[in-house]
């Protein structure tokens, strides 16, 4: 049985709108008094995370969650009504991938030529916002011609002496090193908690949850009726579920298994 619940907040946890269903939120209440931790576990930076916190009232008023794992890499504790950075381990993730964006950037620049020439609209993220959140990635005109650019870029990495992953999220494309990573993220997680792999349960709807959903951190996994088709074949693989209703729905429907499952273990 799960001690440790992860969710991914776009497409899963969240529904349109930036709202968590009211069941979802009375299933964690649920799951929170049973001594079960929940973690938020997103691409979107810090502020982004806390500012669909605060909207849904899960700062102040609210024990949960517990953790935030934001830009696939950093995790934050909660501590009161606040969320503190844990270190030294963010400070040494962030570095690292600082260190790979003039080879991200190279990559970009290598595949510019050919993504254009195929009449895929894209642009990398400004000056600003790669120094903000220490990696690079093409922002596509839809989530379409991400997937289908995601191939191409994949053969460029493969020629790269640099190892990197590919996170592919709706309309976004970035190059992230293998070290980070939900998945990873999480792993540090449970190792910090004493958890054993068996004891995380993640939910995930999308390209950049396949590293929580795809068997090889021992997760259990669970996904929403609306996640895209390759993630709901990778939790079927392994042998995780996936809910009848879409997003937060879906996440109540998935949490009342949990709840129920508990129940009758207890």
């Amino acid at each position: 049985m799960p001690k440790l619940i992860a969710s991914d907040l776009d497409g899963t946890l969240l529904n349109s709108g930036g709202v968590i269903c009211k069941e979802s939120l009375q299933h964690l209440s649920t799951l929170h008094q049973m001594g079960v931790y929940f973690a938020i576990a997103t691409g979107r930076p810090l502020a982004s995370t806390l500012s669909v916190l605060e909207t849904n009232h899960l700062i102040e008023s609210s024990p949960f969650p517990e953790f935030l794992i934001i830009e696939e890499r950093e995790v934050y504790v909660r501590e009161g009504d606040r969320f503190v950075s844990w270190e030294p381990h963010n400070s040494e993730y962030r570095s690292l991938e600082a260190r790979l964006i003039p080879h991200v950037r190279a990559i970009f620049s290598q595949a510019e030529d050919e993504l254009r020439h195929r009449g895929w609209r894209f642009r990398e993220f400004p000056d600003e916002m790669i120094t903000a959140r220490s990696f690079s990635a093409l922002l596509f005109d839809d989530a379409e011609q991400a997937l289908r650019a995601e191939t191409l870029i994949r053969d460029f990495v493969s020629q790269s002496p640099q190892p990197l992953r590919i996170s592919r999220n709706k309309s976004e494309l970035a190059l992230r090193s293998p070290s980070t990573g939900k998945g990873n993220a999480i792993a540090r997680l449970a190792q910090r908690l004493a958890f054993d792999p068996q004891d995380v349960l993640a939910m995930g709807d999308s390209g950049n949850d396949v590293s929580m959903l795809d068997g090889e951190q021992g997760f259990q996994v669970a996904t929403v009726a609306n996640a895209d088709q390759p993630i709901k074949e990778v939790v079927t693989q392994n042998g995780g579920y996936i809910a009848s209703k879409p997003r937060s729905d879906g996440v109540a429907e998935i949490l009342r298994c949990v709840i129920e499952a508990l129940q009758s273990a207890s």
